[in-house]
């Protein structure tokens, strides 16, 4: 939906005439169209079979982009070349080249694993075709840009998080629902946004975490096949206490793409959010090393796990990891962990960016901390961090008290 880019996956070359490279190449293009599929933000479209027609040809079966490749084969190993090229701009914007040794047991399995990588690196939220759409829409204004465009905004401003960014995803998104009510992806972006108005205490949004559970309901109701919708509706499912709902939500998102790296890593997160901190680490490890540029916060996720396993040497070094920082909470996880290794100058030092991100954050510590997702006995110990680190908290500023819904039994 929303005119998302259409991408042609061609019969790769046998360039051996051999029937294990003939065997291996068609496989993989079979995986390949199954494993694009997966990926919502792109819409593959079937490609004309005949070897012999030009690119500008195939380009009228209404692809954008193409991934062709060649197979060839030697005595110990099979070769495979693999191309991305836009149609429009005609040129190759990617490609790799594969050694596969000649193992018959493991073939499938590698042509598995290939496809897997393979539309990663080229699907994914953070993948070639979305860098390339990106770059191209960076001038228009919000009010023309197609519902595609305007989440692939909100997806930047994931990537970078800062406030620029932010405002720009939230004028598209709501120019795309303006206009196109039923876009449900678009409903489920703008629904993150007012999460992080709420989380990041920015002014100007009403009732953002009620209103962001409206939207993510509606977006996941539009659009129950959307990782991002599911994904975001079991988010706020955690933020409003509804731990239940947060478990079959999760699952329902994760297995719609399990190989995606950006909703690996993002459902990772949840799960560390969500005290569960062995299948957070799995799927956060599984996002890093695909190697794909990803979101930095992706690090607050193995910040929480190793923080609540009272390994705060390896927190430290995950907080650090979160640059450029993504608002005062950054500052914050780095001065608690410091805080508690004992670190009281380097603490101090991040305590006072803190300050000065946030300057009413002493008087309103416990309140912040109650406001954000994290489990109970993790909120607890990050108070204790602080104050190692020389948080200042005048007397009486301790009840929280914007919540209304209540806590959960963690």
């Amino acid at each position: 939906g929303g005119a998302s880019p259409t991408i042609a996956i061609v019969p790769f070359q046998d360039l051996t005439d051999d029937p294990e490279s003939t065997f291996f190449g068609a496989g993989l293009v079979a995986e390949l169209s199954n494993e694009v599929n997966r990926y919502e933000n792109v819409v593959a479209v079937p490609c004309p079979l005949e070897e012999d027609r030009g690119r500008a040809d195939r380009a009228l079966g209404g692809a954008r982009f193409v991934l062709e490749g060649s197979v060839r084969r030697d005595e110990t190993e099979l070769k495979l070349v693999v191309q991305l090229t836009d149609t429009l701009a005609v040129r190759q914007l990617w490609g790799e080249s594969y050694k596969i040794p000649l193992e018959a047991s493991r073939l499938i399995a590698v042509q598995e694993e290939l496809a897997r990588d393979l539309m990663a690196a080229v699907a994914d939220e953070y993948g070639v075709i979305s860098r390339r759409l990106v770059h191209e829409s960076r001038d228009k204004p919000p009010a023309e840009l197609s519902s595609y465009e305007a989440l692939l905004r909100y997806h930047y401003y994931m990537l970078v998080m800062t406030l620029e960014a932010g405002e720009d995803a939230l004028r598209a998104l709501q120019g795309t629902t303006a206009r196109e009510p039923d876009y449900g992806p678009a409903w489920a972006a703008l629904a993150n946004l007012h999460v992080h108005a709420f989380l990041f205490d920015r002014p100007g949004l009403e009732d953002p975490l009620g209103t962001a559970l409206e939207y993510a309901k509606r977006g996941a109701a539009q659009a129950p096949e959307s990782q991002l919708a599911r994904t975001i509706l079991a988010y706020l499912h955690l933020l409003t206490h509804q731990r239940e709902l947060f478990r079959e939500e999760v699952e329902v998102a994760l297995a719609l793409n399990p190989s995606s790296p950006t909703y690996a890593g993002t459902i990772g997160y949840l799960f560390a959010i969500a005290g569960e901190y062995g299948r957070a680490e799995a799927l956060l490890s599984q996002t890093f090393e695909s190697g794909l540029r990803q979101p930095t916060w992706f690090h607050h996720g193995l910040f929480v796990v190793h923080f609540a396993r009272g390994e705060y040497e390896k927190a430290c070094l995950e907080a650090q990891r979160c640059f450029p920082p993504v608002g005062f909470w950054d500052a914050a996880l780095r001065a608690a962990a410091l805080g508690k290794l004992g670190r009281v100058e380097e603490a101090g030092q991040a305590l006072e960016e803190v300050r000065r991100l946030k300057p009413d954050f002493e008087e309103r510590t416990e309140e912040l901390l109650y406001n954000t997702p994290l489990p109970a006995e993790v909120r607890v110990e990050l108070l204790d961090g602080l104050r190692q680190a020389g948080l200042r908290q005048p007397p009486g500023s301790g009840s929280p008290k914007s919540r209304s819904s209540t806590e959960a039994s963690v």
